[in-house]
């Protein structure tokens, strides 16, 4: 009797075991499926003669449009085990911004931000984008959820002491060895005090760095390679 119940004990344990692996592969196979799927999104996009990059009509005859001349990088921002596409186009113009940062949603190329610098925290995946339009400044930290939704931490604006000369101060500092007055910070839609910003900023992001994530030129080589 002893021993039937250890045959079936050991029965039951390699069919769950049987089970469990069915199951992995299954779901390794359906993520490597949505991986290829979202890549072939992105292999078409940057496929494309051009983007209309800067919203304007005739954008067919803007060289910033022509896609050969992009750049392109890989980083999967919320572990979910698919990339987000970063481009920069080093051929805009300052105020449309040199990066974009995309997602795919249902099958879709959907773009999360736009900005003249997009930087990645090697500790936490937090995205800092930052912009600045004459003697304006403005930026955001963001985290994008396994349902690739980006949700903004903390957002600034900021103006130069130069061309603002009279603008209420906050907080004097300097970007990009710019001297600025903060005009206002929030951590999520909370206004706070620059002090409050810069602490609760710096526990968001863990003591990590900020850096550009590697690009490479929008080539036939280059998207067969990556893509």
């Amino acid at each position: 009797m002893r021993l039937r119940k250890k045959r079936v004990a050991f029965v039951v344990m390699t069919l769950c075991l049987i089970v469990a692996f069915v199951c992995g592969r299954l779901y390794d196979l359906k993520a490597q499926s949505k991986r290829k799927n979202v890549l072939s999104v992105y292999k078409n996009a940057l496929e494309q003669p051009y983007m209309n990059w800067d919203e304007l009509e005739s954008y067919e005859n803007l060289t910033s449009s022509h896609t050969t001349l992009y750049e392109f990088g890989l980083i999967d921002l919320n572990g979910d085990g698919c990339y987000e596409l970063i481009i920069k186009n080093p051929m805009t113009s300052f105020v449309s911004g040199q990066y974009r940062l995309y997602t795919v949603i249902d099958g879709e190329l959907k773009e999360l931000q736009r900005a003249q610098a997009i930087e990645i925290n090697d500790q936490t995946h937090i995205i800092s984008c930052t912009d600045a339009y004459m003697g304006h400044y403005w930026g955001e930290y963001s985290r994008l959820d396994d349902k690739g939704q980006l949700e903004a931490l903390a957002t600034y604006e900021a103006v130069d002491t130069y061309t603002n000369p009279e603008r209420d101060i906050i907080y004097a500092g300097r970007i990009n060895g710019v001297s600025v007055r903060y005009t206002t910070c929030r951590i999520g839609e909370q206004e706070v005090a620059y002090e409050e910003f810069v602490d609760q900023v710096n526990e968001m992001v863990d003591n990590g760095v900020f850096y550009k994530v590697p690009l490479v030129s929008n080539t036939e080589d280059n998207r067969l390679r990556l893509l």
